[in-house]
């Protein structure tokens, strides 16, 4: 499994970005520089965007 995907699956899990760090033998700061760069959005917060916007319509 490439690093990218242990990334999204381990916080799909809920693990911290400190936690996915530790796992792949890397600083926090390298793991959130990757989220940010990817425009990662956590699946909750996806579903409540999506709710949210569907309740406008």
């Amino acid at each position: 499994m490439d690093e990218r995907t242990f990334i999204q699956l381990g916080l799909m899990m809920a693990l911290k970005p400190a936690q996915v760090a530790l796992e792949l033998s890397r600083s926090t700061s390298t793991i959130t520089r990757e989220l940010k760069r990817n425009e990662w959005i956590p699946p909750v917060k996806t579903w409540v965007m999506s709710v949210h916007l569907c309740r406008l319509n």
